[in-house]
Order: C-alpha cells, then sequence, then structure tokens
C-alpha cells in the first residue's frame, strides 16, 4: 500500500513546522487504523517534482511509466501553505494532479490551500482545458476598478493569453480585442476578503455579509458543523460540532459557487460565510491547518484514514480468500465427500470446518460461494461456549488459572488436537494472508483417548489457541 504526501509549504522554520505535523498526523493516523504498518510505503514529493505521478500530455507530462506510478497509489495527502494562489507556475503540477485525482476518483486529502486549489480546479475547469497556454497576470488579483481602466490595446503584445483577476468577486477576465474592453469568462470560486471589505464604499456595492478585517495573518476560527456535515462520515466521530481552528487563508472560498451540479463541492463545516471543510466523492479538504493543538481537526484526518484503510483492507481480504486461496474455496472441501480412511478407526471427515478468522465475517456477504461457509464455520475462543445440545468436558487439572473447556457433540467428539499416532495435514488462513498451520477437525472414535499436547507460542497475527488438556470418552 502506497501513500503519497505532497510537500506544498515554504522553507521557512514555521513552514517546515507546520508540514512535519501534518506528515507526522498521518503517520499516526495509519498506526491507529492500519493492521499491518510495517508494510505501508509513504512517499514524499515537493509540489514542484510530482513529475513522477502525472501523465497529462496537455500540459507537457507525457511519461508512460506515471501512469502506472500514479495507479499504484492508494491515498493521496496534499498541503499547501496558505501564501500560495493556485494560479501560480509553482503549482502547475499540482493542478495537474488534482485533475487526475478528479477524472479517477482517487481517495484524497487536502490540507490548507490545497482544498482552494481542487476548487479552483473545478471552476476554472472549462476554461483551463482549452487556454492552458494561458496565465493569471495580475498574482494577488486587482480592484474592479483598476480592471475596468486596463488598456486593451496592450494585451495584443504577448505572445500567450493573459487574463487578469478581480480580486474583488473572483472574477477572470479576458481581453476582447474586437470590442477592446475585458470580458468576465468564469469565476475562480475564490474571493479575497480584505479587499472586499476596503472596496464596498469606494465601488457603492451593496453586498452582504462583508468580512471583518483581521491585520494578524493567522485567525482562529469557530468552525461549526452543517446540518447535512453532521451526516457525513468525516465527521461522524467528532465530539462536538462546534470547536476553533486555525485560519490563514486571505482568499476565501464562495458558500454558493456556482460551478455545476457535477463539479459541485459539499460543504460540511464552516465558519460564518465561509467554507473550511469541504468534500466531492473522496476528495476531502479542510482549509485551515491540521495540528494537534486543535484535536478536532486531528480527528477529522483520522475519520478519513480511518474510512479508506478499512475499504482497502476489505478488498484485499477478499482478493486473498477468492483468489489467493483455491484449496480453501473448493466445493468438494465443504459440501462434503465420504470420509477418507487413514488407519484402523481412524477417519478424516472431509467435511470438516476450517477456523476462519473473526474479523472478516463480512465475508460470508460479499460473494455467494461464501454462503457455504455460514452453517459451516465454526470460531473457537478461550470462553466457554454454551450450546444447549452440546455436552461440555472440563480439564481435570485443576491448578491452571484458565480452564479450557472441550466441545463434544452429541454424535462424535470433534476438537483440534494433536496426538502420537495421528496428525492430518494441515492448512490455514491469518490476517496478513500468509499461509500458517491450523489442525483440523477430526473424528474421535467412542472408546479412545487422546492426549491434547500443548501447542506453542503462536506469531502475532495468528488465531491459533494454546491447550493443555487431557480428557477421555467414558
Amino acid at each position: 500500500m502506497k501513500i503519497l504526501i505532497v510537500n506544498g509549504f515554504g522553507t521557512s522554520v514555521r513552514s517546515f513546522g507546520y508540514f512535519s505535523e501534518f506528515e507526522t498526523t498521518i503517520k499516526d493516523g495509519f498506526i491507529l487504523c492500519s493492521e499491518n504498518y510495517s508494510s505501508l510505503k509513504f512517499i514524499t514529493k515537493d509540489k514542484r517534482d510530482l513529475c513522477d505521478f502525472i501523465y497529462h500530455p496537455e500540459l507537457g507530462f507525457d511519461n508512460h511509466q506515471a501512469i502506472s506510478n500514479f495507479d499504484s497509489l492508494s491515498l493521496i495527502f496534499i498541503g499547501i501553505e496558505a501564501d500560495i494562489r493556485p494560479w501560480e507556475a509553482k503549482c502547475k503540477q499540482v493542478l495537474a494532479l488534482l485533475s487526475l485525482i478528479r477524472k479517477t476518483n482517487k481517495p484524497c486529502f487536502l490540507e490548507g490551500m490545497g482544498a482552494a486549489c481542487f476548487a479552483y480546479t473545478l471552476a476554472t475547469e472549462p476554461i483551463w482545458q482549452n487556454d492552458r497556454e494561458s496565465t493569471i497576470i495580475n498574482r494577488s488579483g486587482s480592484p474592479l476598478k483598476y480592471i475596468e481602466e486596463v488598456n486593451v490595446d496592450s494585451f495584443s503584445a504577448y505572445k500567450n493569453k493573459q487574463w487578469v483577476l478581480d480580486n474583488i468577486t473572483g472574477d477572470i477576465y479576458e481581453a476582447c480585442l474586437g470590442e477592446k474592453k475585458l470580458r468576465s469568462i468564469v469565476n475562480s470560486g475564490m474571493k479575497l476578503n480584505k479587499k472586499l471589505h476596503k472596496m464596498v464604499n469606494a465601488r457603492n456595492l451593496t453586498l452582504n455579509n462583508l468580512y471583518d478585517e483581521n491585520p494578524d495573518s493567522e485567525k482562529i476560527l469557530k468552525c461549526k458543523i452543517t446540518y447535512e456535515g453532521k451526516l457525513h462520515w468525516l465527521a461522524k466521530r467528532l465530539s462536538r460540532y462546534e470547536f476553533s481552528v486555525l485560519y490563514k487563508n486571505n482568499w476565501d472560498l464562495y458558500e454558493d459557487l456556482q460551478i455545476g451540479q457535477e463539479n459541485k463541492l459539499e460543504i460540511i463545516g464552516k465558519a460564518g460565510k465561509i467554507p473550511l471543510i469541504v468534500a466531492k466523492k473522496n476528495v476531502s479538504g479542510v482549509l485551515f491547518y491540521v495540528l494537534k493543538d486543535y484535536p478536532e481537526t486531528v480527528q477529522i484526518l483520522f475519520s478519513f484514514i480511518e474510512k479508506f484503510v478499512k475499504k482497502e483492507s476489505q478488498f484485499l481480504q477478499v482478493q486473498n480468500v477468492l483468489f489467493q486461496k483455491p484449496a480453501l474455496m473448493n466445493p468438494k472441501f465443504f459440501l462434503g465427500h465420504n470420509p477418507i480412511k487413514l488407519n484402523k478407526n481412524q477417519y478424516l471427515d472431509s467435511r470438516a470446518r476450517p477456523v476462519f478468522p473473526k474479523q472478516i465475517p463480512f465475508l460470508e456477504k460479499s460473494h455467494n460461494i461464501l454462503r457455504i461457509l455460514r452453517d459451516r464455520i465454526n470460531f473457537y475462543t478461550e470462553d466457554p461456549i454454551k450450546d444447549r445440545n452440546d455436552k461440555t468436558l472440563e480439564t481435570e487439572t485443576e491448578k491452571e488459572k484458565k480452564k479450557i473447556k472441550i466441545i463434544a457433540k452429541r454424535y462424535n467428539s470433534v476438537s483440534r488436537l494433536e496426538s502420537r499416532n495421528f496428525r492430518p495435514s494441515t492448512h490455514s488462513l491469518t490476517k496478513d494472508g500468509k499461509s500458517e498451520k491450523w489442525v483440523q477437525f477430526v473424528k474421535i472414535p467412542k472408546n479412545r483417548s487422546f492426549t491434547i499436547e500443548k501447542v506453542q507460542s503462536p506469531p502475532k497475527h495468528s488465531y491459533h489457541i494454546k491447550l493443555n488438556a487431557t480428557f477421555s470418552h467414558s
């Protein structure tokens, strides 16, 4: 299982600290949610070094090896600093990667401006698909008053098509040389909150829910989970639906962004009119930083990891049982045939039931062939099994701290055992899918005594049971 972590932060000490905590929290989440952490492979890449995972010939990424590299990824995490704009050249590879994620529905978690980059990709997709060489010439945008005074004739001097961004409304304009004016083509899905507050009186705009200007670069906002967001799986483990977050973005997403029904983002949490937690299919994003000082932000990340690690492990377990274990899926083994005679008074019943892991009972519902297991699977634990039709035999040794009870069926005794004269063939199924040994059920003839030898301590993630008992039939 490969996990890609994209570093979109700067080189300052504070930026390094934000990304380091983000990366550490991701690994802590996999330690808690993954059953086999040693099999995970983490790949950390800078935002400008993603060519190995991007195949986009229109943008100049034509490495065919990137197709298999991208398909091998199970999860992607992208964290981008708040000072970066999605339309900058340094985000070109991130936007291309997000475009592939959207097309392939790859699970992805976005932090900070990474969520804004995803919204920008959805909003500008109509023009971004057609005019891939176009760029925004004003990095932080300009007020609409300045844009109306731009000399349109100057655009003819540029080789490539140029766009101008209005940071009050978030609209993107292009030069219409025939009419000698700027024409609005699409909305970027973002707006600069400080500029919006400053330009209201100057332009005499009538806008509701204005933002308060905050001179500090960092703000602590109260994130409130929406009514629809309370039903979302991303917020199911939150202890409360209103909590504090660290918000550094000067650019906010539109709450009612008109980007079409197919590209519409689901808003899970917001502060006032500022969306803070968004989701779309397998892509989830937060516009704040994931920090351990704010435990609810960490819990949101853990919920995302738990969701897709569980789906991945279920898929692998189904694969192991259906495809990598053909002997266990042999219908002859379960449906039953004549017993195999080993020697006098000893039989190995081919209808014997294997020990199946408790942790994957969902397999009984996932495939029709597994319905056979429903009546034939028996789970053995150290606790006594209560059944009216069963006869319980206790161990003779009373000095043992734990008494192991062995079940005797009405017509024959059934147990996992090892005797001096009889060792049946063995198979197993463990958590990690490796082949280990378990002893089949054996018919025990009447008036015979068997000694169950002590089984050695099993390895980790095994389902063997320690037995040390002696019993006989009367």
